[in-house]
């Protein structure tokens, strides 16, 4: 599969297994749609980054999309794994 929704979506189905982020995955994990085989997790170090000017005038607004999006983020850590790499 080239995405992860394939993958998921695929694996759900009971075409297999899925291999992909567990950031994105994790509401299907927690639904109970898709079981970890293990309780051991790569970590990637890949991530996104927020960036703008430091004197935007724009900088209240970044600052809330920043808050937002920060909130939208999923918190891996209540998943049952430990992390490696």
């Amino acid at each position: 599969m080239d995405s992860l929704e394939q993958g998921n979506a695929a694996a759900i189905a009971g075409h297999g297994v899925s291999i992909g982020d567990l950031a994105l995955s994790l509401r299907t994990i927690e639904e109970g749609l898709l079981a970890l085989p293990c309780d051991v997790a790569v970590r990637t170090g890949d991530g996104y980054y927020l960036v703008w000017p430091e004197e935007s005038a724009k900088r209240p607004l970044i600052e809330r999309l920043q808050a937002f999006l920060t909130a939208q983020t999923p918190d891996v850590s209540r998943a049952a794994v430990r992390f490696i790499g």
